[in-house]
C-alpha cells in the first residue's frame, strides 16, 4: 500500500497542528481523486483534506510509460517527451483552477492570513490597499490581472470549445 504525506494548507502565521474533526471515507471506499477525505481544524479555521492521488497522471496507461522506457529514454525524457503531453490539458486545468482559486480567495486570506506587504499580501488585496490610497494604481493592477484571466481563457480555449 502506498503512504502519501498529506500537507495542511498554508492559514498563516506559522499554524502547522491540526486536530482530525471528522473522517469522512470508511475502511474499504473507493476514493477518486478531490474526494474529501477528512475535516481537520486549526486554531484559525476548519478545511476539508482531498484525496491527494488520482488526477491527470493517474489517467496515464503505465505501459505507454514502460515502451518508452524499454525503448532507451530516460525517466526524465519519458515525463517530458510522452507523460507531460498526454496530460498536459489536466495539468493546464488544474493550474488554471488554482490560479483562479487563488484569486479568489480575498476574504479567507484577510481574515486568517492577513494583509502584510511581500508576505501574505494577494494580488486582490494590493487592489484593496491601492484602492484606498492611489485609485488609479488600482484599476491599472485590476487591468493587469483581468488581461491575465482572458489570456488564460484564451489559451484554455480548445479545452471547453472543443
Amino acid at each position: 500500500m502506498a503512504e502519501h504525506v498529506i500537507k495542511l494548507p498554508d492559514v498563516g502565521e506559522g499554524v502547522a497542528e491540526a486536530e482530525l474533526v471528522e473522517w469522512t471515507v470508511k475502511v474499504g471506499d473507493v476514493v477518486r481523486e478531490d474526494d474529501i477525505l477528512a475535516a481537520v481544524m486549526t486554531d484559525k479555521a476548519t478545511v476539508e483534506i482531498p484525496s491527494p492521488v488520482e488526477g491527470a497522471f493517474r489517467t496515464l496507461d503505465p505501459r505507454l510509460l514502460s515502451v518508452a522506457g524499454t525503448l532507451g529514454a530516460s525517466p526524465t525524457r519519458v515525463f517530458l517527451r510522452v507523460a507531460l503531453p498526454m496530460t498536459l490539458p489536466g495539468v493546464m486545468s488544474g493550474a488554471a483552477l488554482a490560479w483562479a482559486r487563488a484569486l479568489g480567495e480575498f476574504g479567507a486570506t484577510i481574515t486568517f492570513a492577513g494583509n502584510f506587504s511581500g508576505r501574505t499580501q494577494t494580488a486582490p488585496l494590493a487592489v484593496y490597499v491601492a484602492l484606498q490610497a492611489d485609485p488609479d494604481a488600482a484599476i491599472a493592477l485590476s487591468l493587469v490581472m483581468l488581461a491575465l484571466s482572458i489570456a488564460v481563457l484564451g489559451l484554455l480555449r480548445g479545452r471547453w470549445l472543443s
